[in-house]
């Protein structure tokens, strides 16, 4: 596991110490490469505002 995937872990576990129930993200369009990495780790594509796409991942079906 990458320093990247270690700390969005890390992002997780505390959003989920907290009781939050979902993280979202902004993200550019063309950065193939971000999307990937979130989406590997379960965020999933909720709305395109201009250039920017909006990711959420849902926290309790972790």
């Amino acid at each position: 596991m990458g320093i990247g995937s270690k700390l969005m872990m890390q992002a997780i576990n505390l959003a989920k110490s907290l009781n939050k129930k979902f993280i979202w993200l902004g993200v550019w369009k063309d950065n193939l490469n971000a999307l990937s990495f979130y989406q590997k780790v379960g965020f999933i594509s909720m709305e395109s505002i201009l250039l920017r796409l909006v990711m959420t991942i849902r926290l309790t079906t972790l």
